[in-house]
């Protein structure tokens, strides 16, 4: 029986390489992003023109993917740190938690990303 559960690390990393080799393929073709993505897509496949165009189009910048995750916790998980910055500065929120009760600034600790741990850490 236990031989049988999913172990969610093993999910996780199944995922990262299939998000991958999405965006891989999707820059080999020349792929131009629109209003029609999805904005948690974008911000895993670090494509930077891409949420811009969405946010000038009035996308939600807290919108959750099938995680729960936002935006900003995608860019602290992967370490995208431009795209963090992007994010904020559009006004999306650093102080959501996702269904496990993290942050942005969890993930960005738990994978060291040290830029974004400093960026996230700022009082204003």
């Amino acid at each position: 029986m236990e031989n049988n559960k999913i172990k969610i690390k093993d999910v996780i990393k199944e995922q990262k390489e299939i998000n991958s080799q999405i965006a891989s393929n999707k820059l080999k073709k020349g792929y131009v992003a629109d209003e029609k993505d999805d904005i948690n897509d974008l911000a895993r496949w670090n494509d930077i023109e891409g949420v811009m165009k969405l946010i000038k189009a009035g996308e939600d910048l807290n919108k959750r993917d099938i995680c729960n995750f936002t935006p900003l916790m995608v860019a602290s998980y992967y370490g995208y740190f431009k795209m963090a910055v992007i994010l904020l500065v559009a006004g999306a929120n650093k102080d959501l938690k996702n269904y496990m009760g993290k942050t942005a600034l969890y993930y960005a600790k738990r994978n060291n990303h040290k830029k974004i741990i400093q960026l996230l850490d700022y009082e204003i």
